[in-house]
Formats: C-alpha cells, sequence, structure tokens
C-alpha cells in the first residue's frame, strides 16, 4: 500500500480544504463491531431494579402520607361531631 496524503480539494466559492485520509470503521476489527452491537450496558439490569425498588418506596411513602392525612381529618370529623349536641328531634 501507498502512502495516503491530505490533497487539497479546489473550490470556486472559497478557500482551499484538506480532505482527511480514509478512515478504518467497525468492519476493519471484527471485535469492535460486537462491542459496538450491544443493545444495554452490562450492568442495565442491576440499574434497572434499583430504580424500580427507588419508584416503589416512593410510592410507598406518598401512600402512606395520604392514609395519616385521611386519619387526621377523620379523627377532626369524629371530634366536631361530638363536641355539638344533636339535633332536637320534633315529635308530632
Amino acid at each position: 500500500m501507498g502512502l495516503v496524503f491530505a490533497l487539497p480539494v479546489l473550490s470556486v466559492y472559497g478557500p482551499p480544504q484538506t480532505t482527511s485520509p480514509p478512515t478504518l470503521g467497525p468492519e476493519a476489527n471484527p471485535d469492535q463491531q460486537e462491542r459496538q452491537t450491544v443493545a444495554f450496558p452490562p450492568n442495565y439490569r442491576q440499574e434497572r431494579s434499583n430504580r424500580d425498588r427507588a419508584k416503589n418506596s416512593k410510592a410507598l411513602e406518598k401512600q402512606a402520607k395520604r392514609d395519616e392525612k385521611s386519619m387526621s381529618r377523620k379523627q377532626q370529623q369524629g371530634e366536631s361531631e361530638t363536641s355539638q349536641p344533636p339535633a332536637p328531634q320534633k315529635d308530632e
């Protein structure tokens, strides 16, 4: 093989530009091609399970807060009903 030199490309619209030498793609190295075709990183399942675990714990915390607020509202309603005297009944 001969040496590859950058040759100037003449253009009517601007200054001359140099072309870069051809690069070897993944077809030149089959090991590199296999590494590029990996769909997911090696620790993808671990990261996904960690995200799912965090999502579930956050949902449980939100539900616990909702339950706590509803219990406090129910207690306040119960206290307000007992503090007011019952309405008198009319006998006919």
